[in-house]
């Protein structure tokens, strides 16, 4: 399909579990399609699973199991940068039930267009991003959110440049929305208007504004 089509935005979601099969069901003939599609001004966006897929390198460090590294596989990742989880303090094992007790909720600090929003947002053992190596992050990249409750507050959710395009990352889940996650959160807001800007090509400042209802 992703031969045929030109598409402006695509997204690799969360899966349930702990064993990712996106290695193994995106062959090298599809991440190489993808490739071109971002470097000639699409943009692939990566929540949880997905953001770890388009990473350079991979950590999957659960506490007392076994730690999975994995590089990139094909084309299509961020260079220089490093996806790694749990965040320490807020590992939650798979419990086989399709609800939320695999996703807990996490402290963030939003970037916004009127300054940093604490709030919370889900989190399934996602990803926080750092450099590689002790190199500096990938050139261009814009920090959306940080871990604000985590040691040294890594980085929860950035865009990446890629050719003409862009690569969005995410660890935590800001479109899972019951409980104490407000539905329009800040960290959806601003994910939802980078993804509006790729699809319609025109600035919708609105949906990152603080509402003037919300005490300052």
């Amino acid at each position: 399909m992703l031969r045929t089509l030109q598409p402006r935005v695509v997204i690799l979601p969360e899966i349930k579990g702990e064993t990712c099969y996106y290695s193994r069901d995106i062959d090298l003939e599809t991440r190489t399609t993808l490739e071109r599609h971002i470097c000639n001004g699409a943009m692939l966006v990566g929540f949880c699973a997905g953001a770890y897929e388009l990473c350079e390198r991979r950590v999957y460090n659960p506490p007392n199991s076994t730690t999975k590294f994995r590089n990139a596989l094909g084309d299509i990742y961020v260079p220089g940068m490093m996806a790694y989880g749990p965040m320490p303090g807020h590992y939650r094992p798979y419990d086989r039930i399709d609800h939320m007790g695999g996703c807990k909720p996490i402290i963030i600090e939003v970037q916004t267009a009127e300054g940093p929003v604490h709030e919370p947002v889900w989190y399934g053992n996602g990803p926080g991003f750092f450099p590689k190596t002790r190199q500096d992050l990938p050139k261009g990249i814009d920090i959306i959110a940080n871990y604000i409750d985590v040691e040294d507050a890594p980085i929860a959710a950035c865009s990446v440049p890629h050719g003409n395009g862009h690569i969005l990352l995410s660890g935590p889940l800001p479109h899972y929305a019951h409980g104490p996650v407000p539905s329009n959160n800040y960290l959806w807001r601003v994910v939802s208007w980078r993804m509006h800007q790729h699809l319609f090509a025109r600035p919708a400042p609105a949906m990152i504004r603080r509402p003037s209802w919300i005490p300052q």
